[in-house]
Formats: structure tokens, C-alpha cells, sequence
């Protein structure tokens, strides 16, 4: 219902070629000004004009409805939400309900459905999960009683692993103490006798030293860090109530990515581990434990009660 042949108006010429330098066809456009020519009643109207712009103006108002289901979503939790079932990320996901029902606008499972994918879990509603963990983060970084807790937990760990760092530079200092006696005595043994066999454990040896003494200037480097003050603490908890009080995407999307560890997803319920570190930087794991384990806050949400 575009055309307006349809209320009795003929248009001649309404394509015309647009030429290159050389004089050959490079493309058709549409014409406009005194190269397009229209005849009013030319042919039998089927419609009036009134009720042909009425027309153009529903659909004009059709095409800005369906924009608004194409428009880019922003998701908070890209990359922090998962499957509590098979482990897979959760996405993002928008569909158009039934009737005059408004988006639905969730985070599902990326083994939900298609070609080889067999989760059954349950998806979750965008505004809804976000509102939540959101909350869950408030209720923290504005809670002024929580940070001599921390303080106390933080630099306890820190003192714990001090200690066992020392070990490891102890240790290692002894491995390159008996390494630096064997390549001494690898060496005048070559000096004597030329031989390729000692040159090459030679080799070895020198390969080995220089990863040992690589760990151990991390170690130093360790060693040398100082603990978190109960200041530091206080300027990352005002940083982090500014972004909040911010409310913008982008604000909003630093404190997830500052705080939020992970959210697992589960059939009618989240889990959600919020990471409070005073630098957002997990330290590195040891092999017995979880280092981050003191500074992580579990929480669990019965979506039933939340929706």
C-alpha cells in the first residue's frame, strides 16, 4: 500500500540511471525534482488520498514498533551468569510475547535449545536477576559496620599467606644454592675432559635456574606488597557507592564486574558469590585452598518469592 498509483497518480520516470565518468550506467537511483514527472487522475483511483496517508502513517508507526523489538539490549551479567545445571553461560534473550504483551527480555541457557543443545533449565527475567544482584552489592558496599570485619579477615589472610610465601622462597633459595654447586662442578669437569654429555646436563641445569630464579623474584615481588589499610578499604567502598549512586549502564556494569564473582542459575532459584577484594583481583590459588574463599559472600534467592 506504498503506492500512490493506488489514488489515481501516475509517475513517469521515477528510476533514472546515474552515469560514470566515461558515460556507462553505474547505477539507478530515484529521481527527483523535474526529472521525475507525475499525472494527477492519470489512472482509476482505488483509495482517496485521505485514507492513503492514513495508511502510510499506521505503517510508518508499525515500523517504529518493530524497532523496538531489533533495539540492542545491554546485559549487566554477560559473562558472569551461568547454568546451576550444565554448567553452561547464561545469555541473553528477548522475545515477543502474544498480543499487546510487552518484550520479554531474560537471560537463558546457551544449551537450552537448537542443534544439539538438551538443557531444561528455566530462564530468567533480565530485569528481575539484575535487580537482585544489584541488591545483593548494595547491601554490602553500604554497609559501613562490614569493613572492620573485612579488614580483619583480609590482612589475616595476607599474614597466612606471607608465611607460607616464605616458605616457598626459602625453599627455593636452597634449590638454587645445590643447582649453582652442580653447574660449577658440571663446568670443570668440561674444562678438562670437552665432553658433549656434561655440556648438555649443563644446559639442563642453566634451564632450570633460570625458572627457579624467575619464581623467585614473584615471590619477592610478593613478599614486598603491603597489607590493605582500613583507608583503602574505605576509598573502594565510597568508589564503589558512587558508581551505585550513578545508576548509569556503564556504572553499573563496573560494580558487576568489581564485585560479582558469579551467579549460577538453578530451577526457580540463583546463587550468587560476590567477590569483595580490595583490589578486584582474586590472588592466585594455592593447591589446598581457595584464596578467595575469605572474602566471598553467598547468596541465595528463591526467584518464586522475588518475581
Amino acid at each position: 500500500m506504498k503506492n500512490e498509483k493506488y489514488t489515481g497518480l501516475y509517475t513517469y520516470n521515477l528510476v533514472s540511471p546515474k552515469y560514470d565518468g566515461s558515460g556507462k550506467v553505474k547505477r539507478y537511483a530515484r529521481a527527483e525534482g523535474d526529472n521525475l514527472i507525475q499525472i494527477p487522475n492519470a489512472v482509476p483511483a482505488i483509495i482517496d488520498k485521505t485514507m492513503f496517508g492514513e495508511i502510510q502513517t499506521r505503517m510508518a508507526a508499525r515500523r517504529h514498533k518493530a524497532g523496538t523489538f531489533n533495539a540492542k539490549e545491554n546485559y549487566l551479567l554477560s559473562g558472569k551468569i551461568f547454568c546451576g545445571e550444565c554448567g553452561a553461560p547464561y545469555t541473553g534473550n528477548k522475545r515477543k510475547a502474544s498480543g499487546n504483551h510487552p518484550l520479554y527480555i531474560s537471560y537463558r541457557c546457551s544449551k537450552r535449545n537448537g542443534k544439539n543443545k538438551f538443557c531444561k533449565n528455566t530462564e530468567v527475567r533480565k530485569e528481575c536477576v539484575e535487580s537482585i544482584v544489584l541488591s545483593k552489592i548494595s547491601s554490602v558496599i553500604f554497609n559501613d559496620a562490614l569493613i572492620p570485619k573485612l579488614y580483619e579477615r583480609i590482612n589475616a589472610y595476607a599474614a597466612e599467606r606471607e608465611s607460607s610465601t616464605h616458605s616457598q622462597k626459602l625453599r627455593i633459595e636452597a634449590q638454587l644454592k645445590e643447582l649453582n654447586r652442580q653447574i660449577d662442578n658440571l663446568v670443570s669437569v668440561i674444562a678438562k675432559t670437552g665432553s658433549q654429555a656434561v655440556l648438555d646436563r649443563l644446559n639442563s641445569h642453566e634451564k632450570e635456574k633460570a625458572l627457579l630464579d624467575n619464581e623467585l623474584g614473584r615471590i619477592n615481588r610478593e613478599l614486598r606488597k603491603k597489607h590493605i589499610s582500613r583507608n583503602t578499604m574505605k576509598i573502594l567502598f565510597g568508589r564503589a557507592k558512587s558508581l551505585f549512586a550513578a545508576g548509569t549502564f556503564d556504572s553499573e556494569k563496573q560494580l558487576i564486574d568489581l564485585f560479582v564473582e558469579k551467579v549460577d542459575v538453578y530451577r526457580g532459584k540463583i546463587v550468587i558469590k560476590l567477590n569483595i577484594l580490595p583490589d578486584g583481583d582474586p590472588p592466585k590459588a594455592h593447591k589446598d585452598k581457595n584464596p578467595c574463599e575469605p572474602f566471598v559472600f553467598k547468596y541465595e534467592v528463591d526467584l518464586r518469592r522475588e518475581s
